[in-house]
């Protein structure tokens, strides 16, 4: 998988578990790669670090559930 494919694909994967439990070992093991690998590579490409994205998402989910651009785990109006 190419950098560009794999983090797309772990972005949907982020944005669709948002409210699950999420940790570069369980996104690392998604992409196919051991964590310090997968960690390099998302941090090179998306310019930060994989769980400071996922963090990133999660406070914003309940603001795009209220302005009605949820989308992926953000559809539930229940996130605490």
């Amino acid at each position: 998988m190419e950098n560009k494919e794999m983090l797309q694909h772990i972005l949907r994967y982020i944005d669709e578990n948002i409210r699950e439990e999420l940790s570069v070992s369980i996104l690392a093991e998604e992409a196919g790669y051991s964590p310090f690998h997968f960690s390099r590579i998302f941090t090179k490409t998306a310019g930060m670090p994989a769980m400071s994205y996922a963090t990133a998402e999660a406070a914003i989910c309940p603001l795009r559930f209220v302005t009605g651009k949820e989308s992926g785990g953000c559809r539930s109006g229940i996130w605490f």
